[in-house]
């Protein structure tokens, strides 16, 4: 038992390290389960989306922790989204749980399979129609590799959909999702790090989007950019700015369109990451600091000469 415990912490461990960046993304167990409880302490994550001038908006809320004694980790979502365009309108309201199971391969990567059970209602209306609504269960799957410094998953949403619009559903189709990313970061707890990351999504028949983008850190400031290339209404690119703590993520992004039917469509999200009692960061030892106390012996022992 001791030895199960060991291995699931050390897990713990192995994801934190390469998520320190990808975090202020807050959405991640809605990318892909495997995420849920990939860090040692609960975690809290709200974001709010809106685009304008066209109104649409999204609601994001989510808790997740590792569970020694499950050896995993387990998370609850909830959203709410809204899209409305000219004569047609939908929403959608979700709740689901997940469970990711962790274990090691060797002493370097951390692997999380993962389920997420939830539960989805949808509707939608044209102009001068009766609406229409639909409510069933939702099955997504995932699973998640992690080193200290990279982390790469793959994840399969609405796997109990089919690949069409089925009535009353209108925006719920099966999706697949891969994503990887590679974190610079001199040790734990350096005062700089930085992240480059890649995404791709396939939804249904309809659209793809791959996603590349670069995050940087110094001490509390955190910016980053990236590019959306796809085939879902044209091109956007993204730019973001933050503030980061051991234990708070509070970001704004904005999201322009390059190429589109509607160019002056404008996405915007604000994004909050909150982490209860985080362990202690990792200081590593002050070379410069040693180097000065070796030179000074050296010069006392020749003046001692």
């Amino acid at each position: 038992m001791k030895q199960l415990i060991l291995s699931f912490t050390t897990c713990i461990v192995l994801a934190s390290h390469a998520q320190d960046f990808t975090q202020f993304n807050v959405a991640l167990m809605r990318y892909n389960p495997g995420y849920a409880g990939s860090v040692e302490s609960p975690r809290l994550s709200i974001l709010y989306g809106r685009t304008m001038p066209y109104y649409s908006s999204n609601t994001y809320v989510a808790y997740d922790q590792a569970i020694n004694k499950l050896h995993g980790g387990v998370g609850l979502e909830m959203r709410q989204e809204y899209w409305g365009f000219q004569a047609f309108s939908a929403n959608s309201s979700y709740v689901g749980f997940s469970y990711a199971a962790k274990f090691n391969l060797g002493n370097k990567v951390a692997v999380s399979p993962a389920v997420k059970f939830g539960y989805r209602r949808d509707e939608s209306r044209f102009e001068n129609e009766t609406s229409r609504s639909k409510s069933n269960g939702d099955i997504s799957v995932g699973i998640v590799f992690n080193t200290e410094r990279f982390h790469a998953g793959f994840s399969i949403d609405h796997i109990n959909q089919h690949n069409g619009l089925p009535p009353g559903s209108p925006l719920l189709v099966r999706t697949y999702l891969a994503q990887m990313g590679y974190t610079i970061q001199k040790h734990p707890g350096s005062a700089f790090s930085g992240t480059a990351s890649l995404l791709f999504q396939k939804h249904g028949t309809y659209y793809a989007e791959l996603r590349p983008s670069v995050t940087l850190r110094y001490k509390f400031a955190v910016i980053g950019a990236g590019l959306i290339m796809g085939n879902s209404g044209g091109w956007r690119y993204n730019v973001l700015a933050g503030y980061y703590s051991r234990k708070c993520v509070i970001g704004y992004s904005i999201e322009p369109r390059l190429t589109s039917f509607y160019p002056s469509q404008v996405y915007h999200e604000f994004s909050l990451r909150y982490i209860f009692s985080p362990p202690k960061e990792q200081k590593a030892p002050e070379e410069r600091t040693a180097k000065k106390i070796r030179v000074f012996k050296n010069r006392k022992h020749i003046l001692q000469t």
